[in-house]
């Protein structure tokens, strides 16, 4: 938005008029105002005794946010609920009017729910994933023309985001101007290699904007020298080279952003209210005036984690928001996505013939995997640890993270069996898997959601054996068992089923209570709380863990084994 930094745009934010400030900030001004023409109605009479603050807002700007239409009916089988879901979160291509903060998209797309008006970047890996999970029940039913909608929807997403890598050299948090400062973890790469299941040229046709958004992610590693950072990447010690989470609001607002070589000392304006979340502004400067350290980084970096927030892990105390250290830490899963994206850009760079290039991302690769397996395995806590890379020391928090490297097929056998001990140990709880074991009251502390699930899942699924796809006790689809599957699964295998069955019941007996799948859920299995706005329903990536898990158990009972394909795909 042109009116972050001034007067009236702080005025609005702090006013309490609207109890969620990405309200404002989505906006659009009013007959052809421009930003400008607003400042100066704006300056020219908020001194009159008779100006109103929120009838000017009011009078001034358009605000548009989406309702759902349906009316939540539990007699609806949940498989078919999700599948009417996908039209309700689908919106058209976007050419933003004049002053708009939306950025442009050439394709249809999914957002996550009401609150949203454009997409987000990682959420739409794991909504990609349910839109094919989903079009395979679809298929099976005869539905062919619905089940092609769905993967059309998936392949315009994954243009929209190539379009955004081409224009900006990176996928923004969200589809928003104001989230032009960060990105969000790397997930292209993957979407691409879904989509590459479906239409395997896919591989070698993003293979350009597959590389250029791991240059971003790897900007200035090259020329760091031990010790040092520059933006996203960060040289250890001992010359290996991992990545953190960063904002690029400095470079944004025409400031010096990066800490190569040494320490930045901030200043007085490390609070000042240009650095602020536009979309947060009010929750952030309470935040930064009670912080010692670099707040409006700090949470700018946590909110391209996409766990936004967990004081757990982002926050030296552990408990509170004004202790955040984001660029501090090096995290497990973002590294881990990092290995994914350089073992799936050899791959594509060795279809395309370029073997050189294939060589290249496979060294990395195994540079990222030595690295990791230094620096983030515990071999006392028996887990994947987030490093703490100036303190030299892994962080004592357990986190869902340990899955990342099983999820990546980086981890060691033997590592392998400490996560799954770790997991059950920590984080198996009666709605699923949680994200630290914690409670903090930040919604990405001890909750349960959809892709830790799917991360967890699929990563434990990686390290099973052959014999153990097999359908579970656990199952909340009821299916009946034969006696030797129990036998024949190992624990990774158990733990896999039982965190995935624990997962749908968890979505299946809140849906049955109120006919809605929200966006996350309590330890408990309760509709869940936190953060900063209210729970959603909807739920985009929700809806997709469901229909992943349900198609996961079925292909175990049956045994299928691969996607059915479309004519054409």
């Amino acid at each position: 938005m042109a009116l972050y930094g001034s007067h009236f745009f702080e005025a609005v934010q702090t006013s309490g008029f609207f109890p969620d400030g990405k309200f404002f900030v989505d906006g659009v001004p009013k007959n052809g105002l421009t930003p400008a023409d607003i400042k100066a109605k704006f300056n020219a009479t908020r001194r009159d005794p008779n100006f109103d603050l929120k009838s000017f807002v009011l009078d001034n700007f358009n605000f548009e946010q989406k309702e759902f239409t349906y009316l939540p009916d539990p007699n609806i089988p949940i498989a078919e609920h999700i599948t009417r879901m996908w039209d309700h979160l689908t919106l058209a291509p976007v050419q933003p009017t004049a002053h708009s903060s939306l950025l442009p998209l050439q394709h249809a797309h999914v957002v996550p729910s009401p609150r949203f008006s454009e997409p987000y970047y990682w959420d739409s890996y794991f909504t990609l994933r349910g839109l094919i999970a989903d079009s395979q029940r679809l298929i099976r039913e005869g539905r062919i023309p619905e089940a092609f909608k769905l993967r059309q929807l998936a392949a315009g997403m994954v243009q929209n985001f190539a379009d955004m890598i081409d224009e900006y050299g990176f996928i923004p948090n969200g589809a928003r101007t104001y989230y032009l400062d960060r990105s969000q973890p790397p997930v292209f790469a993957l979407m691409v290699r879904e989509l590459g299941k479906l239409a395997p040229s896919a591989m070698t046709t993003y293979l350009p904007q597959m590389m250029a958004e791991h240059s971003f992610w790897r900007d200035g590693a090259d020329q760091l020298q031990p010790g040092q950072a520059h933006r996203r990447a960060v040289m250890l010690e001992d010359g290996s080279v991992l990545a953190r989470h960063w904002s690029d609001i400095d470079l944004i607002i025409g400031n010096e952003g990066d800490d190569a070589g040494e320490e930045k000392e901030w200043d007085a304006d490390r609070h000042e209210p240009s650095r602020l979340r536009e979309e947060a502004f009010h929750v952030d400067e309470k935040t930064a005036a009670n912080s010692d350290t670099d707040a409006a980084l700090a949470l700018r970096a946590a909110a391209e984690s996409g766990h936004d927030f967990s004081t757990q892990r982002w926050s030296e105390d552990g408990m509170t928001l004004e202790t955040m250290r984001t660029p501090d830490i090096l995290p497990v899963g973002l590294n881990a996505l990092l290995y994914m994206n350089e073992r799936i850009i050899a791959q594509a760079a060795g279809q395309a013939g370029e073997r050189g290039a294939a060589g290249y991302y496979r060294q990395l690769a195994r540079d990222r995997k030595t690295a990791m397996r230094k620096h983030m395995w515990d071999p006392e806590a028996k887990h994947f640890a987030d490093y703490l890379w100036r303190e030299r020391r892994k962080s004592p928090v357990r986190s869902s993270d340990t899955a990342f490297p099983l999820f990546a097929r980086m981890a060691s056998g033997k590592q392998a069996r400490r996560v799954e001990q770790a997991v059950r140990e920590d984080l198996l709880v009666p709605g699923g898997i949680r994200t630290t074991a914690t409670e903090t009251g930040q919604q990405w502390d001890n909750h349960i959601w959809a892709p830790v699930a799917m991360v967890a899942v699929e990563g434990l699924d990686n390290y099973r054996s052959p014999l153990g796809r097999l359908a579970s006790a656990d199952s909340p689809l009821a299916v009946p068992l034969k006696p030797i599957a129990a036998c024949l699964r190992n624990g990774r295998g158990r733990l896999a089923d039982i965190i995935a069955n624990r997962f749908m019941r968890t979505v299946q007996n809140n849906y049955q209570m109120d006919g809605e799948i929200w966006e996350k859920y309590r330890s408990n299995g309760q509709r869940g709380g936190g953060g900063e706005y209210k729970v959603q329903r909807g739920f985009g990536w929700t809806n997709s863990a469901w229909a992943v898990f349900a198609e996961r158990r079925r292909e175990q009972q049956l045994r299928i084994p691969r996607p059915f394909r479309l004519p054409g795909h």
